[in-house]
């Protein structure tokens, strides 16, 4: 497995999250542990939200981000969206370099386990 622990911060923050006080986390994956690296508060809109995402993930680096969706008005029905963020400036960085493709791998490939 490519990345097996999650950091202590990122568990804590997305505990936290469940709260609807946080719209999305920005987590990156460093020595093998996935890591909060920023989270966005909520506002009056998701579709706001979402927006921002561009401005609040690193441009040359690679991230997921954990989007919480509000599944209808007035409710604490709520459900997490991953978000798999590499830029074709990343990849195309990657292939010049070609050690840092299996990085770019890790963001944008599924899990042996997610592909059947």
């Amino acid at each position: 497995m490519l990345c097996s622990q999650v950091s202590e911060e990122l568990t804590e923050a997305f505990r936290a999250a469940q709260d609807g006080s946080k719209r999305y986390l920005v987590v990156r994956i460093e020595a093998e542990v996935l890591k909060l690296t920023g989270s966005h508060d909520t506002s009056e809109s998701q579709e706001e939200d979402f927006a921002t995402i561009l401005g609040n993930v690193p441009e040359h680096e690679p991230s997921f981000v954990l989007f919480r969706r509000d599944l209808a008005d007035d409710s604490e029905d709520r459900a997490w969206t991953l978000v798999s963020y590499v830029t074709s400036r990343v990849v195309w960085e990657s292939v010049q370099q070609a050690s840092s493709v299996t990085c770019c791998l890790l963001y944008t490939s599924p899990s042996p386990r997610d592909r059947g």
